[in-house]
C-alpha cells in the first residue's frame, strides 16, 4: 500500500476533493519513468483523509495500492 499526501489551497469543498484524488495520484506517477500506474483503472483507493490545516489549506492523505 501507497501514502499519497496532497497539499490543496483554495475553497475546495469535501466532494470536489474527493473527485480530483485520482487525478493527483496519476500525475504524482507520472514522475516515475518506470511506475506501472497509467490510468484510473491501474490503481485502488483504499481510504484517504481531509484535514483543514487554516481557513484556505487542506492537506489529504491518500492511502492506496496498485491493481495486480
Amino acid at each position: 500500500m501507497k501514502t499519497t499526501k496532497i497539499i490543496l489551497t483554495g475553497n475546495y469543498e469535501d466532494p470536489q476533493i474527493r473527485a480530483l484524488i485520482p487525478s493527483f495520484i496519476l500525475t504524482n506517477e507520472a514522475q516515475f519513468p518506470d511506475s506501472k500506474i497509467k490510468n484510473r483503472n491501474d490503481f485502488e483507493i483504499m481510504d484517504f483523509s481531509i484535514t483543514k490545516t487554516d481557513e484556505e489549506t487542506k492537506e489529504v492523505e491518500v492511502k492506496w495500492k496498485p491493481k495486480k
